[in-house]
């Protein structure tokens, strides 16, 4: 495999981790984190990305919106020109919503 593609995928999992860390740290740390869940502390340490059945829980402690959290479970609401579709009737140019 090569050494670029390697490193790519080292990247992308401290990417993940990072977003479970800062989650972590927002909900006051793992073990608060873990009481408000209901779930044990050791469960928290143990995440490499938020658990799918976590993820709206864990939004709502925290403030960080699920598509930050699961980006590959929860699309990002803002479409590839970067404008927040709040109506999904609008059509913009070419495009159809």
């Amino acid at each position: 495999m090569p050494i670029a593609l390697l490193l790519g995928i080292a990247y992308w999992l401290d990417m993940k981790e990072a977003v479970v860390d800062r989650a972590i740290k927002l909900a006051g740390g793992p073990t608060e984190l873990a009481r408000r869940l209901n779930i044990k502390a050791p469960s928290i340490h143990s995440w490499r990305k938020i658990p799918p059945k976590r993820v709206l829980t864990v939004a709502e402690i925290t403030g960080i919106p699920p598509w930050e959290l699961r980006p590959d479970l929860y699309p990002s609401p803002e479409n590839s020109t970067g404008i927040l579709r709040a109506d999904p009737q609008i059509q913009i140019e070419g495009e159809l919503a």
